[in-house]
């Protein structure tokens, strides 16, 4: 190996994987990151169920005639089946000691994947990240990341990496920078933001084939384990999807702060859009559209049987076409965002007129 320089530490790397890396104009190199080696007392339990299992296939095999012929038939298999478990588990061990080793060569502009063979992915590469956390029994966290590149294939860094948490913390700050505008850029172009099990777009959040508008949302809970997202009025989560299934984490969050941040200073325009998009906006008991409105959803009233309606100190005011007008009160204390519906109906009414 060729010994490189790291701030203070001194790096081995193979020649192969420099000349690789020289080719591809990755820089400097910045860390190692080794799948952690088998220990020796591993290996030697590998070979200790070997043993084992070698000597109860030779003593069965040895003493059939003399001794096992005379049990029943089913008590005699057990004892090569047993001797047959120690021998798959040992053999399993002694496998895996033998599988090549994962080493990550991290460089200024990119990466070396060694595993089987030599892979280099530019930072530009990396299109998804994916990081899974799991509790063990002991309260022990296991650690796993996968990445997607470009061209779809995907590489994981296992648990047993070495700091993969440190890798995987510098992968996100490489690739949230770099992937946040594209994705804000699409998501004002009205295309979907994907981040699988989880998909953003301008007029809401979709799960699968669950849809909540924006308005609705009223806080989103994103931990390790799991996320939460809440509705208004609700104490249930109105959905829980494994962070785990959630790709690109870091560009999700910072989307989700844009797009509250968004809607909490431009909320009327946004309300606008939407109704003129022919969204059901809610407003609590109230939901307001194109064709009408639906009070606490039983009472439905197309805008042709509305005469005027309009938002007061304690009520919404409805009045009804007709020779004898019928007139209808929305208590505030069942609606909310007053101030945002206020200016909807005063404008759907102007229009109206």
């Amino acid at each position: 190996m060729q010994p490189m320089q790291s701030g203070d530490a001194v790096l081995f790397v193979p020649p192969a994987v420099q000349k690789l890396a020289h080719a591809h104009h990755l820089g400097n190199v910045q860390a190692l990151y080794e799948q952690r080696r088998p220990t020796i007392l591993y290996r030697l339990s590998g070979l200790f169920c070997l043993v084992i299992g070698i000597c109860i296939m030779l003593v069965f095999a040895l003493t059939y005639a003399q001794f096992f012929i005379s049990w029943p038939f089913w008590q005699a298999l057990l004892v090569p089946l047993v001797g047959a478990g120690w021998l798959f588990f040992g053999l399993w061990v002694f496998i895996v000691t033998l599988l090549p080793q994962l080493s990550v060569f991290v460089y200024a502009d990119g990466m070396v994947y060694v595993l089987r063979k030599r892979k280099v992915i530019r930072w530009e590469q990396i299109t998804k990240l994916w990081k899974e956390i799991r509790l063990g029994e002991d309260t022990t966290v296991f650690r796993s990341y996968r990445m997607q590149l470009a061209d779809r294939s995907q590489y994981a860094l296992p648990n047993d990496l070495s700091e993969n948490e440190r890798l995987g913390q510098l992968l996100e700050q490489i690739t949230t920078p770099r992937l946040y505008p594209l994705a804000l850029a699409a998501f004002h172009a009205g295309r979907p933001v994907t981040f699988d099990s989880l998909v953003l777009e301008k007029q809401g959040i979709r799960i699968q084939k669950r849809f909540l508008l924006w308005q609705e949302v009223a806080h989103i809970k994103i931990d390790d384990l799991t996320t939460s997202i809440y509705r208004k009025h609700e104490a249930r989560p109105w959905a829980i999807v494994r962070t785990a299934t959630l790709s690109n984490l870091g560009v999700l969050k910072e989307m989700i702060d844009y797009v509250r941040y968004t809607l909490a200073h431009d909320m009327p325009a946004t309300a606008h859009a939407l109704y003129r998009a022919g969204i059901v906006l809610s407003f609590g008991s109230l939901h307001v559209s194109q064709q009408g409105v639906i009070i606490e959803n039983a009472l439905r009233l197309s805008w042709q049987e509305i005469a005027s309606m309009s938002v007061g100190e304690r009520e919404v005011i409805i009045r009804r076409q007709g020779h004898s007008p019928e007139w209808l009160a929305i208590s505030n204390a069942s609606l909310t965002d007053l101030a945002i519906l206020r200016e909807l109906l005063l404008s759907i009414m102007q229009n109206q007129a």
